[in-house]
C-alpha cells in the first residue's frame, strides 16, 4: 500500500489490558467494513506477559498493525504523541485498547468527512457498557447539549463533548497547526486537543449514531480519579476562556473554570465577580449570544450554590446567587431539560 493511497491511521496505546478486553478491542478494528487503514498500536512498557504475547500475535496476523514498543511506560499522552507521529493516513482515528468500535464506525466518519471538508474533528455517540450490561445508549438520550450553539458554550468550562475513542481528525489541520496532545496533562488530555483545535478555529462534528462501545470501569468513577481528571479539565478550561476574553485576568479565568466542579477554593464573591466580568466582556464584545450564554453560565452557578450548600451543611453564596438574577434563567433551562426528560 503507498503512502499516498492511504486514507486512515489508526492509533492505540495499550498498557497492562486484559487479554480478553484487548482482543475484543483489536478484533473490532480488523473487523471494519472500511478495510483501508494502518493499525498503530503502542506498547507503553507493558509488563503483563499474557498482553504482550497477545500485541505479538497480532502483529503477526495483520500486516496492517504497526507495534511500537515504548522501552518504558510514559502514560498515555506521550503514547499518542508517539502514534501520531507515525501517521500517514489522510485521517487520524482514536482507539482505546479495552473499547469496541462497530463494524460500520469508520465507513460512516470517513465519508462525513469526505463530504463536509471544513470539519476537522468528528465523533460519535456511543453505548455505555460494563461487562454484559448496557448501561445507556446516548443515541437513545435527548440532551440539551446536543443543540451545536449551546454546547459551543458548555466546552468554554466543562469537556462536554464526544468520547475521546470516538475522534476521526483531519491530519492536514493538526499538521498545519502543529497541534499535539498536551504532554503537562496527565488526563483530560481530549479535552485539551479538542481545545486546541477549537482556538485554532477547527470545527467539530458529532455523528448521531452510536458508532462505539465504551466500556466504564470502576476506577473511571472513583474520587480520586474525578479529582485528578477535573484538575486536568480546569487548567484546560482556564486556557481556553484566557484565549476567548483575553480582557479577564488570570485569576478570573481560574475562578471561572472551577465553576462546574465540586472544588469551591474561592469565596462565592469571587465567583460573582469573576462571572460579572466575564458577562460584560460578552456584551460589549459578543462572541456568543448574550442570552443564551448568561442562561448557561447561571444554571451551572446556580448548581454550585445547591451543591456547595449541601456539602458544607449551610447556605454559601446564595446572597452572591440572586444578585446576579439568575431565578428566571435557571428556570427556563430545568424547564428544557424536564420537557427532554419527559
Amino acid at each position: 500500500m503507498k503512502d499516498e493511497e492511504l486514507m486512515l491511521s489508526v492509533i492505540m496505546a495499550v498498557y497492562e489490558t486484559p487479554k480478553e478486553y484487548l482482543k475484543q478491542a483489536i478484533d473490532s478494528i480488523l473487523n471494519q467494513s472500511y478495510t483501508k487503514y494502518e493499525f498503530i498500536i503502542i506498547d507503553d512498557g507493558c509488563k503483563n506477559t499474557e498482553t504482550v504475547e497477545c500485541l505479538e500475535e497480532y502483529n503477526i496476523q495483520d500486516n496492517r498493525i504497526k507495534l511500537i514498543r515504548n522501552s518504558r511506560n510514559i502514560g498515555l499522552t506521550k503514547s499518542l504523541n508517539r502514534a501520531l507521529k507515525e501517521c500517514k493516513g489522510k485521517y487520524i482515528a482514536r482507539m482505546d485498547s479495552d473499547d469496541i468500535s462497530f463494524p460500520e464506525r469508520f465507513q460512516k466518519q470517513i465519508e462525513y468527512m469526505e463530504n463536509n471538508p471544513e470539519v476537522c474533528l468528528c465523533g460519535s455517540n456511543t453505548v455505555v457498557f460494563d461487562g454484559d450490561n448496557i448501561i445507556y445508549d446516548e443515541s437513545e438520550i435527548r440532551s440539551r447539549i446536543r443543540n451545536n450553539e449551546i454546547s459551543d458554550i458548555r466546552m468554554l468550562i466543562e469537556n462536554v463533548g464526544f468520547a475521546h475513542p470516538t475522534f476521526m481528525m483531519r491530519k492536514a489541520f493538526l499538521d498545519e497547526h502543529e497541534i499535539w496532545y498536551d504532554e503537562s496533562l496527565r488526563y483530560a488530555q481530549d479535552y485539551g486537543l479538542v481545545t486546541d483545535i477549537i482556538i485554532k478555529g477547527g470545527k467539530l462534528h458529532r455523528i448521531g449514531e452510536s458508532l462505539l462501545k465504551y466500556r466504564e470501569h470502576e476506577g473511571q468513577i472513583s474520587s480520586s480519579y474525578q479529582e485528578k481528571q477535573a484538575n486536568c479539565q480546569m487548567s484546560v478550561s482556564a486556557k481556553r476562556i484566557g484565549n476567548v476574553f483575553r480582557e479577564l485576568s488570570k485569576d478570573d479565568c481560574d475562578i471561572i473554570a472551577e465553576l462546574p466542579y465540586d472544588n469551591s477554593r474561592y469565596k462565592p464573591s469571587d465567583y460573582s465577580n469573576a462571572i460579572k466580568k466575564i458577562f460584560k466582556l460578552n456584551r460589549e464584545k459578543p462572541q456568543y449570544d448574550v442570552v443564551i450564554f448568561e442562561r448557561e453560565f447561571l444554571y451551572i452557578w446556580h448548581k454550585k450554590v445547591k451543591h456547595t450548600s449541601k456539602k458544607v451543611g449551610k447556605p454559601w453564596g446564595w446572597f452572591n446567587y440572586l444578585s446576579l438574577l439568575s431565578i428566571p434563567s435557571v428556570i427556563s433551562v430545568q424547564l428544557e431539560e424536564w420537557r427532554l426528560n419527559e
